[in-house]
Formats: structure tokens, C-alpha cells, sequence
């Protein structure tokens, strides 16, 4: 469990997450968006979950809720233009 977190909170852990991010805007209509927003979702749970401020948890959690209406909203279209 402790080098979970250590890879978690680690710069290349972040570089992964932008990178995805970065390149789901680059790659429109595939799933690399949700993926991104997955492994985002994640890093900031671990974010939570491991600070003691109570703004940076504010903060996450807003992030979060954001990640997954992105995630809500590729569904949405995506299920939309197969029918």
C-alpha cells in the first residue's frame, strides 16, 4: 500500500494524468477522455483522502465532481450518436 501511494504522489504519476488529459483534447470521439478523467478522478481521491487541509479537499472534491460530469457528458454524446 505505501508504494501506491508513493507512485500516486509522485511527479510521474501527475505527468501521466496531464499527458492523458493533454492528448484527450488532442484525440476528439475516443475513450481517452474517460480514461483520463478515471485515472484523474483517482489520483485526487488519494488527494483527499491523504491531506489534512481542508481546502485542498474542498478543492479535489470539486475537481472530482467536474472529472465525472466530463465523464458524464462523453456518455451522453457518445451513446447519442450510436442510435
Amino acid at each position: 500500500m505505501n508504494k501506491m501511494k508513493e507512485i500516486l504522489f509522485s511527479e510521474k504519476a501527475m505527468a501521466i494524468v496531464n499527458i492523458l488529459l493533454f492528448l484527450s483534447i488532442l484525440i476528439r470521439n475516443s475513450g481517452i477522455t474517460s480514461v483520463a478523467c478515471i485515472i484523474w478522478i483517482t489520483y485526487l481521491a488519494f488527494g483527499i483522502k491523504n491531506t489534512p487541509s481542508k481546502a485542498i479537499k474542498i478543492i479535489n472534491s470539486a475537481l472530482i465532481i467536474l472529472a465525472a460530469a466530463i465523464i458524464f457528458a462523453n456518455l451522453f454524446f457518445f451513446l447519442r450518436n450510436i442510435s
